[in-house]
């Protein structure tokens, strides 16, 4: 019996134990699960917390000033949304562009470059428009002198030809107005390039400014910290190759003949002369064009550069006085720059010179001297009388498709901005930006 309850005590004791076993277990996974419920509750709004800040903070670096605001919506309403970027990207990121585009009357063509000048060319005219004060001698009242010089019509109307004329004359006179036959001997190529290249400002480009070919200062790329002269191909007044490759029966280049050969004969020139010594410039400028490069070759970076020393030039280019030339250039009244044979050039295209002066050789002073004033003096006739400037749009309906003549306070701006380039940014940046951007 005693052993009988001993069996029954312990049977008791070890269901009781179970029991407690069990509670213990559902009171954990309880406290579980209310863990998990708090936690997952935690990682909620701490969620949505960091997605608020988040959204604050994006909103905070977007930019909310009315020019970016502005600028947004330009490029929006230049996407084409209807088309697939992926099957036709240009379409979707410039079709609406296109669509809503008009080429104004005064210009050939029309690109989202032209446009921003254009705007940049209204803030210049409204700062170059302000009245220079008589006793102000800045680069800026120079700037804005000759703005308001070129805007007074009536005087340009009156003195225009005598003054460029005059001009014709400080660089050495121009044959094609001249019956005689041109005096060679007393001529000097070097200083007749020199000279042009002084006041030939209007090339901007990545073609360094020139005439026949381009010269310009720049920071050698594979020099940190140091300057070369740069040596390369020349722009052309046609712009590519291809188009004086069309021939001299193409309508092109029959209208590029008779726009020259009449701006000679409003200077004076005789026509029948001013038509052949035309004739023979534009022959010249086409072999000019068919020696240079092309586009495609002109990428090869590593190929192109060629540096040596004037010296080493002027050996390899036997033909040319590169010296006298260099000093030409340089020869600035207050500070002339001494040039000597140790300084380092670079040509960029050394395939063009080895044809150039073979071809100089083959052509006549004559028409060398008359393309070299032409390339000076044309760039300037937009500036000119009314009847220079119908001359002019006569040439651009055929070749640019213009229709009417640029408004009088764009030419001048442009003009003022080509002569004054650094003088007309000071004035920009000035008016525009302030101390801290400027910094930036």
């Amino acid at each position: 019996m005693p052993k009988r309850n001993f069996e029954v005590s312990e049977s008791k004791q070890t269901t009781g134990c179970r029991c407690t076993q069990v509670r213990i277990s559902i009171i954990l996974v309880i406290c579980l699960l209310i863990a998990v419920c708090a936690t997952v509750v935690l990682a909620v709004i701490l969620g949505m917390e960091l997605s608020k800040r988040t959204r604050t903070e994006s909103s905070s670096d977007v930019c909310q000033e009315e020019s970016c605001i502005a600028t947004a919506a330009r490029i929006l309403g230049s996407l084409d949304l209807k088309v697939e970027p992926c099957e036709d990207f240009y379409q979707f990121s410039c079709g609406k562009w296109i669509e809503n585009q008009i080429v104004p009357d005064d210009s050939g063509f029309i690109n989202i470059f032209k446009n921003l000048d254009d705007d940049l060319l209204k803030s210049l005219r409204v700062l170059l428009e302000n009245a220079p004060r008589s006793d102000d001698k800045s680069p800026t009242h120079i700037a804005r002198t000759f703005y308001n010089s070129c805007i007074n019509e009536s005087l340009v109307n009156a003195v225009s030809t005598s003054t460029i004329l005059q001009f014709i004359e400080e660089i050495g006179d121009w044959p094609v107005l001249s019956l005689k036959e041109f005096n060679d001997t007393q001529w000097s190529l070097e200083k007749s390039l020199g000279k042009a290249r002084q006041y030939n400002t209007f090339l901007d480009g990545p073609i360094p400014s020139g005439v026949i070919f381009g010269l310009t200062v720049l920071h050698d790329y594979k020099v940190a910290g140091k300057y070369a002269l740069y040596l390369d191909e020349p722009e052309l007044v046609l712009g590519g190759r291809d188009v004086y490759l069309q021939g001299p029966t193409s309508s092109v280049m029959k209208a590029y003949h008779e726009f020259g050969k009449a701006v000679a004969v409003k200077l004076g020139a005789d026509r029948t002369q001013a038509a052949k010594d035309f004739q023979d410039l534009i022959e010249f400028e086409t072999q000019l064009a068919n020696i240079t490069v092309s586009y495609h070759e002109r990428r090869d970076v590593e190929k192109n550069y060629n540096k040596m020393t004037v010296q080493m030039l002027s050996e390899r280019y036997r033909q040319f006085d590169w010296l006298l030339y260099l000093h030409t250039v340089f020869a600035f009244d207050e500070s002339p720059i001494t040039i000597n044979g140790t300084e380092p050039v670079i040509v960029w295209m050394p395939a063009y010179f080895d044809k150039l002066f073979k071809l100089l050789n083959h052509t006549r002073a004559r028409t060398v001297k008359n393309y070299i004033v032409w390339r000076v003096i044309q760039p300037s006739l937009s500036g000119l009388d009314d009847e220079m400037l119908q001359i002019k749009l006569k040439f651009a309906k055929v070749v640019f498709g213009q229709k009417q003549l640029q408004p009088r306070w764009k030419v001048c701006t442009m003009l003022t901005r080509s002569y004054t380039g650094q003088a007309v940014s000071r004035l920009f940046i000035d008016n525009h930006f302030g101390g801290k951007q400027r910094e930036d």
